[in-house]
């Protein structure tokens, strides 16, 4: 029953449920390079640094092959970057190989997010998040950020249905009341409790300064002079903040659907919110030319159409076929996951034909893609712990009530 963004997220670059539902096919990198070649350890650049830091910023990365044609690796950071003799943690790390064999070094890849996993994406996805000629020319390689999936994670749960409840369990008060700020309040406080218990220390230090820092470190242990970079979404913000700390290590940066640092939360929630409405207005406008399109008025009249569907949901939501709920928050998160690209719009239109005949099935399908959940109720990876750990660190004047840093980037 978490509460539903203003103005949601863009979640991190990443294929998923919708893009198979359109018949996107995104190849997977790495043919040119079945065989590894002999160099499987890294050069560090060995450049002077403080002693504490010192051995982060000269560790030998080991690479293994890890299929396709890729290769794996671990590195250790600090859990604590004032403490560095300290704790340490580990950041998974995947690579392609430069198909020419010449590299003019690193490219490091961040999807999104935040809470994206940046080796799940090269993995899966290579062709999608870079073209040839930088695969040609770059060693191209996709980390996990601090706290998230492969690398030292963030763990709010032992069971999944602990994680179902937070994301799709419906309040008992009416959304918008005093009772339902005290109940979202107290079931945030809950989700914190058991972030912190099933994490310990990693919890308070996920930000994205941190996660910056480490980037250096993974420069440097790569044998990277200068830092080039790629970050979609949330990862501009990073790239951002990367190239403001480390302003003489910045190669080249390229930052794709720019994240403005300069503005509030609330104004970054109030532009997303408008962005989904013009997209939800197109899609209103060229919907009567789609078969089947269940709305046939204006698209005043048919945003009308669609508040009061909220309004019954909340009033009286449809129970799916595994006893999951549809309310108005869950209903919201499947019609935005498709606004993405125009190639879903006929989703959209089986999302509202099959809800308006009491069917809660495709709302579901398109819910659970967006947060990863698998059929099976397990979930692939753990974005939505990442992503509120993350933003409530990064974002502290949310931290308050009502609130739950809920709006990815």
């Amino acid at each position: 029953m978490r509460h539903a963004p203003s103005g949601a997220h863009s979640k991190s670059i990443r294929t998923g449920l919708v893009a198979a539902l359109v018949g996107v096919s995104l190849l997977l990198g790495g043919c040119s390079s079945i065989f590894l070649p002999p160099k499987l350890t890294s050069t560090p650049t060995n450049e002077t640094v403080a002693a504490d830091v010192a051995p982060y910023y000269h560790q030998v990365l080991t690479w293994k092959s890890c299929g396709n044609g890729m290769q794996c690796t671990k590195a250790k950071a600090p859990l604590d970057w004032s403490k560095p003799a300290g704790a340490s943690i580990s950041l998974a790390l995947i690579r392609h190989l430069a198909t020419d064999g010449h590299p003019l070094g690193s490219l490091l890849v961040n999807p999104g997010g935040p809470g994206g996993s940046g080796y799940d994406f090269i993995r899966d996805s290579l062709s999608f998040a870079v073209d040839k000629t930088l695969q040609q020319n770059y060693d191209i390689v996709g980390f996990d950020p601090r706290g998230v999936n492969h690398s030292s994670a963030i763990n709010c749960y032992t069971d999944p249905a602990m994680l179902d409840n937070y994301i799709y369990g419906l309040p008992k008060a009416a959304i918008g009341t005093d009772a339902w700020i005290t109940e979202v309040e107290q079931q945030n406080k809950t989700f914190g409790g058991d972030c912190a218990k099933y994490t310990g220390a990693l919890l308070g230090h996920v930000d994205t300064v941190s996660a910056a820092k480490d980037l250096d470190l993974l420069r440097a242990a790569l044998g990277d002079k200068k830092l080039d970079y790629l970050g979609y979404s949330y990862g501009t913000l990073l790239g951002q903040t990367y190239a403001n700390l480390f302003p003489k290590k910045t190669g080249r940066l390229v930052l794709d659907g720019v994240v403005d640092p300069t503005v509030s939360p609330f104004e970054l929630d109030a532009d997303q919110a408008k962005g989904f409405e013009l997209d939800l207005r197109a899609f209103l406008a060229e919907c009567p030319k789609l078969k089947s399109c269940p709305f046939t008025g204006t698209v005043d009249q048919s945003m009308a159409s669609i508040r009061r569907l909220l309004d019954k949901l909340d009033a009286t939501p449809i129970k799916n076929s595994d006893g999951r709920e549809l309310g108005s928050e869950t209903m919201f998160t499947a019609i935005i996951f498709p606004l993405y690209n125009t190639a879903n719009w006929p989703y959209l239109v089986s999302l509202f034909n099959d809800v308006s005949s009491g069917s809660a099935k495709v709302a579901f399908e398109l819910a659970d893609a967006y947060n990863d959940r698998n059929a099976n109720g397990t979930y692939q990876d753990n974005e939505t712990e990442a992503f509120t750990a993350i933003n409530c660190l990064d974002r502290s004047e949310e931290r308050r009530v009502g609130k739950e840093c809920r709006s990815r980037w």
